[in-house]
């Protein structure tokens, strides 16, 4: 009994003890969880500010091959409109010589003069590539021609409507149209052909 009374003395300070005990495992559980939980932000920040990193670094390389692209693209396109133009300055300077000999050949006209004329009417300049000034069969007249190297049913509307604005300065009353290129579509043919 007496054992038992002691027994039953310290079991109070045994249940303190393990109380005290388990109070600090918990306290060490929660520190612990406290730190996994920082270091887990911790490593979540670093991953964002990574992938922001990442994210910079890759627009950043697509802004620079986006400018060496267009850089590349403009250089194209000037190399492209210069070899255009040499072309066309080419075709022109072939045209020049080629049309009055052409007109002579096929149609008896006598040629007076060949060049590319502008006129003006004080708001507008119009530009005919090559204006043909001669006669045929003693009659004056004014073969205007279109050179290009290329020739659409846009441009060929264009050049008609140009005629008509500068056909009363062409000082002659029979104004024929030609088109001088390369390639030039069926439907841009019959355009040509039908407006004579």
């Amino acid at each position: 009994m007496s054992q038992l009374d002691q027994s039953m003395k310290e079991l109070p300070e045994s249940q303190r003890s393990m109380q005290q005990t388990f109070e600090r495992s918990m306290a060490r559980a929660e520190e612990r969880q406290a730190r996994l939980e920082k270091s887990h932000k911790r490593m979540g920040k670093k991953m964002d500010r990574s992938f922001i990193e990442v994210r910079q670094e890759l627009r950043g390389t697509a802004d620079r091959l986006e400018t060496k692209m267009d850089s590349s693209f403009a250089d194209v396109r000037k190399q492209l409109g210069g070899l255009s133009l040499s072309v066309g300055m080419g075709l022109e300077a072939y045209a020049l010589d080629r049309i009055p000999r052409l007109l002579e050949m096929h149609c008896s006209f006598q040629t007076d003069s060949v060049f590319p004329e502008t006129f003006t009417d004080g708001e507008r300049s119009e530009e005919i590539d090559v204006v043909v000034r001669g006669s045929i069969a003693g009659r004056p007249v004014v073969v205007v021609c279109e050179v290009k190297t290329n020739i659409t049913q846009t441009e060929v509307g264009e050049f008609f409507a140009r005629v008509a604005r500068v056909r009363s300065r062409l000082d002659c009353d029979d104004v024929r149209v030609l088109f001088f290129g390369y390639p030039a579509a069926a439907e841009t043919h019959g355009m040509i052909g039908a407006a004579g």
